[in-house]
């Protein structure tokens, strides 16, 4: 889906190494240190990562990370926040919401599309060094405060209908209150109202936290590219868009009101600083290429072809704190990387130590997943139903029971009387059984069968009865073919006689080869035929004289479901480095290109070669041979 202000796709669970570096980028390793470093030096760092679904996710990483805290720890972070998760409250079991060193608090959708995988965030802190005192769900809660603002310009429909898609949790760790949020995206005009008015009430409640003295982070993914430094091809997408200017969308001037200068001073209206601030350009204003989201459609990845959206965005007065910040792109799982931030031990300006702020409480908030009912054992789940009876119900008296027998025993007792009443039963029809042979032996007249009159005589003994095979064996004739044999004279006409009928036996032998040989070579042409016939389609060469991709089309209309062919090179920027190609060979790898106008065609795209993808396309054919011949026929 193409959206006005982030420019990104569908989500990709590609794992592609990054290749080319589009628009002057610095290479990966320039780009991003190794994340996996522990902190150092007392510094506290904060990750957060759309993650495209943690179950997945954590599969994907199962081999090089056995736990869900080995995971954890390879982020090197005291925070971790994940965005989309995928994973509603009825499909999270304790592996991923009970780790051990970390406390969990999610929010998760609770729409019918939050069944199938949809939306949810997630925050990790690291246990009794970032627990936070205090977490709530949504966008206003009651116990960390900024929530009143909120309540003034928005109903409480409204900021259900925020809340009931699992976008944000909130976190107070002292020093500063941090916010983990996923924005929605806008591929509807009425999804666009609804994304801008969720951006606009996190933007009042932060601010209304900045106004009553509070530090605040705001981590996630923002879904909206802001400036042109932070898109693969800004000029295309102004075009493609329709708009004036790239910063001419409702998202975009959303960021510049959350990242735009303020009056700092009411007495000097001339005094003016940001409000908030981007952690990533603060360190880094001018670096081209850092990219945290790519298209896996047009395999973005490979040549760094993407947008940066993700985010982690601090209040100015927790600027001085502010060590590192940077994204990981080498971090593969998602069509997202990380991007964290680190806070310093101390902070410089006024000498105070991190350890002092941030101390981390004892015990989580009520909102922490381990008290959930499901994980504390309080609440009754269906694999304890389905577990065998000594183990569920050990200890619970039996109705009737005075020595206090478990259900277990119970049951073990009406086993026992069923047993023993199966061996009287067994008694009893053996006793029928010898009064019956007992009458036989005194002459006393029997009943005839009900079976009738005919009773079955067994065969006599060596006679073995027929099998069904010896039905289908070929009948062995009564007397051997006597062959003729000539007269114990040998005469002329004899002689005659066998030499004639030797050779016309031998012309016959000669005749019925010939004819098995012609049978055979026609059923291998006949044969070559259709598999020529049935083949299908050789796959074409683009205008770099290599293989094309195979799609499909998943747009309704008149192509829906039609198969076409593109350039098998990823996507990259229209002046991206030119790349020389043989004429010969491209033209020959033409269906078409004997047509001079296909040629010059050809000879123009080829004169536009760069190393990312070219303009080739080109439908597969649906039919071919006495394929078209047929549909032809049924046209007349």
């Amino acid at each position: 889906m193409q959206m006005d202000d982030s420019g990104v796709g569908e989500p990709t669970n590609d794992s592609a190494q990054l290749g080319a570096v589009a628009a002057a980028a610095p290479p990966p390793s320039e780009i991003a240190p190794v994340a996996a470093a522990a902190s150092s030096g007392g510094r506290s760092r904060i990750t957060s990562w759309n993650i495209n679904g943690l179950r997945s996710l954590k599969h994907l990483y199962a081999d090089r990370y056995p736990t869900m805290s080995e995971f954890l720890d390879s982020f090197a972070s005291d925070i971790i926040c994940f965005q989309e998760v995928k994973l509603p409250r009825s499909r999270l079991d304790s592996e991923l919401a009970v780790v051990p060193g970390y406390d969990a608090f999610f929010a998760t959708c609770k729409t019918k599309h939050g069944e199938k995988g949809y939306s949810g965030v997630a925050t990790y802190t690291r246990s009794g060094v970032a627990t936070p005192i205090h977490a709530e769900e949504g966008v206003a809660g009651s116990d960390i405060g900024g929530s009143e603002a909120v309540l003034r310009e928005f109903s409480a429909k409204e900021i259900q209908l925020f809340d009931v898609e699992g976008r944000v949790v909130v976190t107070d760790h002292e020093l500063f209150v941090l916010f983990n949020v996923y924005f929605p995206n806008a591929p509807t005009n009425e999804r666009q109202v609804y994304k801008m008015r969720f951006h606009h009430a996190i933007y009042v409640r932060a601010c209304e936290l900045v106004r009553q003295g509070r530090n605040v982070v705001i981590a996630g993914d923002f879904n909206i590219c802001h400036r042109p430094i932070d898109h693969c091809d800004p000029e295309n997408h102004v075009r493609d868009n329709k708009i004036d200017a790239f910063g001419d969308t409702e998202g975009r001037k959303w960021m510049d009101l959350l990242l735009g200068p303020r009056e700092s001073d009411p007495s000097d209206p001339s005094a003016t600083q940001p409000l908030f601030i981007d952690s990533f350009r603060h360190f880094f204003p001018a670096r081209r290429g850092a990219f945290t989201c790519w298209n896996n459609l047009i395999n973005g990845r490979a040549s760094n072809f993407g947008t940066r959206i993700d985010l982690v965005v601090v209040s100015a007065r927790l600027a001085p704190w502010l060590a590192a910040a940077d994204i990981d792109p080498l971090r593969e799982g998602s069509d997202h990387c990380p991007a964290w931030v680190e806070l310093s031990h101390v902070n410089p300006d006024t000498g105070q130590r991190l350890a002092d702020v941030v101390r981390g409480c004892g015990e989580p908030p009520r909102l922490c997943a381990k008290y959930w009912e499901e994980f504390t054992g309080r609440q009754a789940s269906l694999k304890k139903w389905l577990t065998s009876g000594s183990s569920t119900s050990a200890g619970a008296p039996s109705a009737g029971s005075d020595d206090g027998d478990s259900v277990a025993g119970g049951l073990s007792q009406s086993q026992s009387s069923v047993s023993s009443s199966s061996q009287q039963i067994s008694t009893s029809t053996a006793s029928a059984q010898l009064k019956r042979q007992r009458s036989k032996d005194v002459g006393t007249p029997q009943k005839p069968s009900a079976a009738g009159k005919k009773l079955k005589t067994n065969p006599p003994s060596g006679a073995q009865q027929k099998t069904l095979a010896s039905f289908f064996a070929p009948k062995t004739p009564a007397a051997a073919a006597v062959t003729p044999t000539p007269p114990k004279r040998a005469t002329e006409e004899t002689v005659a006689w066998t030499v004639t009928l030797t050779a016309e036996q031998s012309d016959s032998d000669a005749a019925v080869e010939e004819q098995f040989a012609m049978a055979e070579a026609s059923r291998e042409s006949a044969k070559a035929a259709w598999k020529s016939l049935m083949a299908p389609p050789s796959v074409p060469h683009c205008y770099h004289n290599e293989p094309a991709k195979e799609y499909q089309v998943n747009k309704s209309g008149p192509n829906h479901g039609r198969r076409f062919y593109l350039c098998a090179r990823p996507v990259g920027p229209s002046d991206g480095r030119p790349v020389d190609a043989d004429p010969d060979a491209a033209l020959a790898a033409a269906d078409d290109a004997a047509k001079p106008a296909v040629s010059v065609t050809l000879a123009a795209n080829r004169s536009k070669l760069t190393e990312f993808r070219c303009n080739f396309f080109k439908f597969k054919k649906a039919a071919t041979g006495a394929g078209k011949a047929a549909a032809a026929g049924r046209g007349n």
